[in-house]
């Protein structure tokens, strides 16, 4: 047998040499390359995260155009979309500011819903009192100030803020959730959020033409998924509003040696199905801009926020728990108030003004049960609405009608 040489090279790989002939018999596979692309994978993955957390969007897209990871872009853009609409429900949904515990959040959303009812009473009172002016029985009413109504709204909204504070913490302690836990979930919440306003267009723009054309591509077979599909109608239009057609079919490689009427020349050549690609992707604008007008006009006439009304009307009864003390409060300080004026009318010695405020306690009692059996009825409502939507037949029909219908 002959004697057989194994030469190793820089790459890991290597070649079997036969010494007499000199002849290669076989090459081996390079040594360990799955576990040095696992490793180049999870520092990529790293870079990823870590442009992510400090909110560099911009960056964290257009390298993983680079690095051609498709999944991985998806994944953010989801992500992206996800927080928007969660900031956005959050905003003035109280179920969100519940889950941060956040008071201040709660506070501000039913301050506006207290002062109304103040006001309603305020007013029932005036007109009350207007009407014993006409008979001659009452006293005139002086206007409270400006200032007098600030203090008040201030002195309302830091009592209805130390209320929520107890009531979320209470809640906080019967659930029984582990600090290191709740400080693990604030800092995901923070880094998802690093990353929430992303100005796509001013990232469209400044990608080169390899990078829109990776995104291009990506965006073909986006389209086929369902969970994509929306994002990548919009980045297609981006795209295609933001770039040239021109600089989206030129090649690099061709741009320095050839002129440029050989360039156009090949541009009118370059053909998709049998059409020119100008023609086609102008068709693909006109589409675009067809189809957003369709989205809108859904967007518009659905009742897509019929389908949150049930996540909506668990929350409302925590919100319902919280509001009981306020309320209770309230009452109890009426109630004080009218026995005040019941003992001072005994001492007086009126008969009338008994009277008068016994009929002012029969009025207010009853407003109260009007007011409950409206909300008890607005309730209702919004469950019937909420159980209409989310029949699937319906919400199918519809949104057929809507997408593929004459608008």
């Amino acid at each position: 047998m002959d004697t057989q040489i194994v030469a190793f090279n820089v790459e890991g790989g290597a070649k079997i040499f036969n010494c007499r002939t000199a002849e290669c018999i076989a090459t081996l596979p390079p040594i360990h390359t799955d576990k040095l692309q696992e490793l180049e994978e999870q520092q990529q993955l790293a870079a990823v995260q870590r442009l992510e957390c400090s909110g560099r969007s911009k960056e964290v897209v257009r390298l993983l155009l680079q690095l051609d990871k498709k999944y991985s872009l998806a994944s953010f853009i989801q992500r992206q979309t996800i927080n928007w609409l969660c900031s956005c429900l959050d905003t003035r949904n109280p179920a969100g500011s519940i889950r941060k515990y956040d008071a201040a959040a709660v506070s501000q959303l039913l301050l506006p819903v207290i002062l109304q009812q103040q006001q309603q009473q305020q007013q029932q009172r005036k007109k009350h009192k207007r009407q014993q002016q006409q008979q001659g029985e009452g006293e005139e009413e002086e206007e409270e100030d400006e200032e007098k109504k600030k203090q008040q709204e201030e002195e309302l909204r830091a009592a209805l803020q130390q209320t929520l504070q107890k009531q979320l913490q209470q809640q906080q302690l019967q659930q029984q959730v582990p600090f290191q836990q709740l400080q693990l979930q604030q800092q995901q919440q923070q880094q998802q959020n690093a990353c929430k306003d992303t100005d796509w267009i001013e990232l469209i723009e400044e990608l080169n033409n390899k990078e829109a054309n990776t995104l291009i591509k990506f965006i073909a077979e986006w389209t086929a998924e369902p969970s994509m599909a929306a994002a990548a109608h919009r980045l297609l239009h981006l795209l295609l509003r933001s770039k040239q057609l021109d600089l989206l079919l030129s090649t690099d490689n061709n741009n320095s040696s050839s002129s440029s009427s050989s360039n156009s020349s090949r541009r009118k050549k370059t053909l998709i199905g049998g059409k020119p690609a100008i023609d086609i992707i102008e068709s693909l604008i006109l589409l675009t801009q067809r189809q957003e007008k369709r989205t809108q006009a859904l967007i518009e006439k659905s009742y897509i926020l019929d389908l949150l009304l049930p996540a909506a009307a668990v929350v409302q009864h925590d919100l319902q728990d919280l509001l009981l003390p306020l309320q209770q409060q309230q009452q109890q300080q009426q109630q004080q108030q009218q026995q005040i004026k019941l003992e001072a009318a005994d001492t007086t010695g009126g008969k009338k003004k008994k009277r008068k405020i016994q009929q002012q306690q029969m009025q207010q009692q009853q407003q109260q049960m009007q007011q409950q059996q409206q909300q008890q009825q607005q309730q209702e409502q919004e469950l019937l609405l909420s159980a209409e939507a989310l029949q699937p037949h319906f919400a199918a029909k519809f949104t057929e009608e809507c997408l593929y219908g004459d608008l």
